[in-house]
């Protein structure tokens, strides 16, 4: 009601109750139609696996009578296929029933809703209703033996249920108040749990009980299953000895009501009288009149049922006449069983496993006698899965290869044989055989065949002279009834179908007839308000317009026809529905640009169609034969795709259309996980079905996988996706670093040539590369700023030279005693909060030239071993001590920032050391420096930040002391300062040879003066990098105001001996 103003006091004068009206319906549909596609996906599955059940059936009762007893199995053959009817017979009615329920739903608004209940305390409470009403010896003689619940809906029907309150609920406390009881025992005396029956196969009348109630008068009612379904009883056990029914299961006021003793014609005199007395609507007034009845009720007849039994004392049937003390509560399905042979399609029917075990057949040799002349051979039931040399076989005529375990006709390509017959196996696809230009019949059924498109095609092409054909018993389900009519449209020549010759009638059916199209459309204006499950080209009343361009609507269902054509005046045409027909390609419509809706199940659509349609919101394509999405639809306004049972291997392309919101794609063949890397570009996809896809049954942690790859998803396969498993899938599978994940990442799966892969900053928490050798070029990996503890999932990599790991949590490198990443040279291991080095266990890296591991946690360097280790960084670590006795090679050392307060083993362990930082430590013994003496190779040294070098008297004695020092503290050593540190420590020694030999003479002392020289006049050294000139006075100044002139210290505590500054001539005043 578009033009409403006012609802119950609501101003709706506004657009915005409007647009959240139309946003809840819109929710509202979008949600029961993802359910019917879930509904018909599970449906055509179950026909599609109780076919196969068929022939393996077959397959097995031929392992238990033995191959060459054919006659039983063709006795049983018509029980057998009744069996597999009344099993597909039973999977449609069950579709339509719950398509009908979902329908009645959304149409309801909520007023009804039925809910399936299997572990509730409900379900349990309604089985022990069922199996207490239910009499086994009442029909036992005709085979019915056991009564089961199958399933329950509980039925919530708030409008009755308020009926039922306001006609009962009254009467009950008038009882209450007359009997002096309380209101539940009232109750309990008062109602009952009945059943009732609808007419059979009469869908419509159960609907109607759900929507309205009982509407019958009166309404007939049992307290017994034997009585109230004893129409159904007889039938099953009749035809099968097994069967299935449903019964509402309604809540009855009983209220006042009398017996008919004799017949049913005194329940019939009670009623009339009745209907001719007091009123049977409710009265107002505290006491119920005494006159108005409620029900009439008769016990069962035991001398005409002509049986004896106890349950027949409390049986009875209930006549009721006001339907409002009715009210409907649950729907049971029921399943009887007896002693007959049960249908053994039964549990695939029921959702179980395989309808009969797949035939244990030994496979025997292939055919290779080289029997020139052979023209008939007869190789039935030897378990063969190929027919490999029969090539050799000229002269075949007749090949009989029934009951084997045959997949495909590959071998039997070129052969001159004219009959065929390959029935009960496993074929999927026929397009192996070729050149077969003599072949006239061609028997295939009960095979695995699904694409009848592609089937036929092939034998238009090879099989130009075949006239007789069996595809029976093949999952064709998509075809439904039109499967004959497509099979003699395609094969001009056939005359035997399935075993029935092809009538005139059955030829000029299958070719499109002619009509008017204009006979089929509508001219729709605006947008149809409709709450339904169907398309609006299915509901709307067909009004031929005059002209082409008035066309909005177009119905062509169910008119074989092949093509589409006439659609190029119909320029306004927004809904086009062509189901069921014999189309292959999507065409015509390029000047159709105001198309919003099309449907085109059950047809033999092979490709997606291409072009432009810029209004586009829904396209239903189910039950076809598309292979492939492809990249030619262009339609930016597409919200819903349906590719439900097609054959469907790959979602490329889906990726284009970026406004979908629901994709149903359920029942094809798609099986790898990577596929989902094309839907994580659909931001608006809520709704996805891959239910019945190899990738649902053969993916661990299907569900998982793909709540993580696409978290914005409501539905998946039906089922709401809740938080929690979002959450779950993102602790599960977040922070793993797969193959998966580089083929999302770059696009393709060719890592062969990659040389380089980084990946830092990626949250990865494992590593689970599958590698099979397509990482053999990868030189460098950056691995940092994860949470990666192992490198479990890289330790095999052949060529990797460069790791980095830093900001992780590296424990360990990975499990197991042997060597690892054989050519690996640098390994970074910084900030990973390293406390042990021996747990790296770096001796597994037989190659490791260069190891990085500063801001870590060490305090020893113990159980550090790496034999060709030439380069160590160990800055700001906590390191006391340091041993480098497991690397003997190391050839640059960083160790600033640490805790050091001696050398350790450094000096000792590491002979072949150039380059020494240990700046930022605790080194306060000059002595230590002496230390450094013995590495004759160092050319690079830091000691800055350490208390020896506070104030600088450290650099003259390393310049003197390691001769091939290069870089102090990052200063350049000279010539020059390496010559005034030698003349220094010469006029050093001096001085101690003076002390040490007072006698000698003046005179000598004066001539080795002259010898020497005279000592160079020092006073102010400037050292590049300092704020300002060192003056070598003001140091003296400050040692003999410090000191007390007893000579300068070269630590805190003393380093080297003391000396008297008067006495060193490099401090002499002139």
């Amino acid at each position: 009601m578009p033009r409403l103003l006012n609802l119950d006091t609501f101003d709706c004068s506004s657009r915005l109750p409007f647009e959240l009206a139309d946003s809840t319906v819109l929710k509202k549909r979008m949600y029961y139609a993802m359910r019917a596609e879930v509904l018909e996906r599970t449906s055509a599955c179950l026909g599609r696996r109780v076919t196969i059940g068929l022939a393996e059936y077959h397959k097995a009762r031929l392992v238990e009578t033995g191959a060459g007893n054919f006659s039983q199995l063709e006795a049983a053959w018509p029980t057998t296929r009744g069996f597999f009817t009344e099993a597909l017979k039973k999977i449609e009615m069950d579709r339509e029933l719950a398509w009908n329920l979902l329908n009645m739903e959304l149409e309801s608004g909520g007023s009804v809703r039925c809910e399936l209940g299997t572990g509730q305390d409900w379900h349990k409470l309604v089985a022990d209703i069922v199996s207490s009403r239910f009499c086994s010896s009442q029909h036992r003689q005709s085979g019915v033996t056991a009564c089961k619940v199958d399933k329950v809906h509980r039925l919530h029907l708030p409008v009755l249920a308020a009926r039922y309150q306001e006609a009962c609920l009254p009467r009950l406390q008038t009882l209450a108040r007359s009997t002096y009881c309380s209101l539940d025992m009232v109750a309990k005396k008062y109602q009952d749990y009945l059943f009732y029956r609808w007419p059979e196969g009469d869908n419509d009348s159960l609907l109607d009980c759900l929507e309205r109630g009982v509407t019958s008068r009166p309404a007939v009612l049992s307290n017994s299953v034997n009585i109230a379904d004893g129409a159904t009883l007889c039938d099953c056990a009749k035809e099968t000895g097994v069967g299935r029914s449903r019964l509402l299961l309604v809540k009855a006021y009983i209220g006042k009501s009398v017996q008919a003793v004799a017949s049913l014609e005194e329940v019939e005199t009670i009623i009339a009288a009745a209907n001719g007395g007091e009123q049977l609507s409710q009265e107002s007034g505290d006491e119920e009149p005494k006159r108005q009845l409620t029900a009439v009720f008769r016990m069962a007849d035991s001398t005409s049922e002509g049986y004896s039994c106890e349950c027949l004392g409390r049986q009875c049937t209930w006549y009721f006449l006001d339907n409002a003390c009715l009210v409907p509560e649950f729907l049971v399905e029921l399943e009887y069983s007896g002693r007959r042979t049960s249908n053994p399609f039964h549990q695939v029917v029921c959702g179980g496993g395989p309808a009969a075990p797949t035939p244990d057949l030994e496979p025997a040799p292939p055919v290779t006698a080289p029997y020139e002349n052979l023209a008939e051979l007869q190789i039935e039931a030897l378990g063969l899965t190929r027919l490999r040399g029969l090539d050799s076989l000229h002269s075949l005529r007749t090949l009989n290869a029934r009951s084997n375990l045959l997949t495909g006709l590959e071998d039997l390509a070129g052969l001159p044989v004219e009959e065929i017959d390959v029935s009960w196996n496993r074929i999927v696809s026929i397009d192996g055989l070729k050149h077969v230009g003599k072949l006239r019949s061609l028997r295939l059924a009960f095979n695995r065949l699904t694409c009848l498109r592609n089937e036929l095609s092939h034998m238009r092409k090879h099989t130009a002279m075949l006239t007789g054909l069996s595809l029976e018993g093949n999952p064709w389900h998509r075809y439904k009834v039109a499967y004959r009519v497509i099979v003699i449209n395609k094969l001009k020549e056939l005359k035997v179908l399935d075993g029935q010759p092809v009538t005139e009638e059955e030829v000029t059916a299958s070719m499109p007839g002619r009509f008017n199209l204009l006979s089929y459309a509508a001219h729709v204006t605006g947008t149809p308000k409709y709450i339904s499950l169907e398309s609006p080209t299915q509901f709307l009343p067909v009004q031929p317009p005059e002209l082409f361009a008035q066309v909005s609507m177009l119905n062509l269902d169910g008119l074989n026809l092949t093509r589409i054509t006439g659609l190029e005046r119909c320029f306004n045409l927004r809904w086009l529905s062509i189901n069921y027909n014999h189309v292959s390609r999507i065409e015509g419509l390029d000047s159709c640009s105001q198309l919003e809706e099309l449907l085109a199940t059950h047809n033999l659509i092979g490709t997606m169609p291409t072009g432009t349609y810029p209004a586009l919101r829904h396209l239903n394509l189910a039950h076809n034969c598309i292979e492939q999405i492809g990249t030619g639809l262009l339609a930016p306004n597409l919200t819903s795709l349906n590719l439900l049972n097609n054959h469907v291997s790959s979602l490329a392309g889906i990726d284009k259309h970026s406004s979908l919101a629901q994709l149903f794609i359920g029942l094809n063949r798609i099986q790898d996980t990577r596929e989902l890397f094309y839907l994580k570009s659909l931001q608006s996809l809520l709704i996805l079905d891959l239910g019945e896809n190899p990738i649902a049954s053969n993916s661990h942690n299907y569900r998982t996988t793909v709540i993580y790859h696409l978290r914005s998803l409501c539905s998946l396969d039906g089922v709401p996706v809740e938080q929690d498993e979002v959450q779950s899938a993102v602790q599960l599978l977040g922070g793993k670093l797969t193959t998966d994940l580089l083929i999302e990442k770059f696009g393709h799966d060719r890592f062969y040539d990659l040389k380089e892969l980084d990946m830092s900053r990626s949250n990865l928490r494992t590593i689970e590369l599958n590698l099979h050798d397509r990482f053999i070029n990868l030189r460098s990996v950056n691995l940092e700023s994860n949470s990666l503890t192992t490198l479990n999932g890289i330790a095999s990599l052949p060529s990797l030279r460069v790791l980095c790991l830093n900001h992780n949590h590296i424990e360990s490198l990975a499990s197991g005693t042997g060597s690892l990443l054989p050519t690996l040279e640098v390994l970074h291991l910084a900030y990973n909060g390293i406390k042990d080095a021996a747990s790296l266990q770096l001796h597994r890296l037989p190659s490791l030239r260069t190891l990085f591991m500063q801001g870590n946690e060490l305090q020893t360097t113990d159980g550090l071993q790496s034999g060709q280790l030439r380069e160590l960084v160990l800055d700001r670590n906590k390191l006391r001590t340091i041993n480098l006795s497991g690397c003997p090679y190391v050839q640059e050392l960083h160790v600033e920032e640490n805790r050091l307060k001696d050398l350790g083993g450094i000096p000792d362990h590491c002979p072949y050391l150039h380059t020494l930082y240990i700046s930022a430590n605790k080194l306060a013994e000059l002595a230590e420096l002496d230390r450094l003496h013995s590495l004759t190779r160092l050319q690079s040294l830091t000691l800055l930040g350490n208390p020896l070098a506070r104030r600088l008297l450290h650099r003259p004695i390393c310049v003197h002391r390691l001769r091939h020092l290069h870089s102090l503290d990052g200063i350049p050593v000279t010539p020059e300062e390496r010559d005034k540190a030698d003349m220094y420590f010469a006029d050093l020694q001096q001085m101690q040879q003076m002390q040490a030999q007072p006698s000698m003479s003046a005179a000598l002392i004066k001539q080795q003066q002259q010898q020497q020289g005279r000592p160079l006049r020092l006073t102010n050294v400037n050292i590049g990098g300092m704020p300002e000139p060192y003056t070598l006075n003001q140091l003296v100044s400050q040692r003999q105001s410090g000191g007390g002139g007893s000579g300068y210290k070269g630590g805190s505590s003393g380093g080297i001996a003391q000396t008297p500054q008067a006495q060193l001539p490099m401090f002499r005043k002139k």
